[in-house]
């Protein structure tokens, strides 16, 4: 894995404290939802494989759905 991206710490400190608490979690927690999914994502290959043999599926039931 890569470096540790300082801008996703920062998102998650309380700026008047300058540390994480709580608050500041509650507050940026969307930001981290997000960054969380896209880390387990990053960390777990066999998820994004799973990921892309659903979307594969859902497009090709698409495709015959609406086929003319």
């Amino acid at each position: 894995m890569g470096p540790v991206n300082f801008a996703r710490v920062r998102a998650a400190l309380d700026s008047d404290k300058g540390v994480i608490t709580f608050e500041s979690l509650k507050r940026n927690s969307a930001l981290l939802s997000l960054e969380f999914c896209v880390l387990m994502f990053r960390l777990s290959p066999e998820l994004m494989e799973g990921s892309k043999l659903w979307l594969d599926h859902v497009l090709q039931q698409e495709l015959q759905d609406y086929s003319f």
